[in-house]
């Protein structure tokens, strides 16, 4: 049960952290092509 609650913690901290939603999205753009939506909407992949 403890565990379970840690993860859930984990999942909102890192969903919480904008670093790390920008780090999603780069990593995103790296498999995908910047033509994609989620990269253009992105203002660090336009720089």
């Amino acid at each position: 049960m403890t565990h379970w609650r840690l993860r859930s913690s984990l999942i909102h901290v890192l969903a919480g952290n904008n670093s790390m939603m920008l780090l999603v999205g780069n990593f995103g753009k790296r498999l995908r092509r910047p033509s994609s939506p989620l990269g253009a909407r992105d203002p660090a992949g336009v720089v």
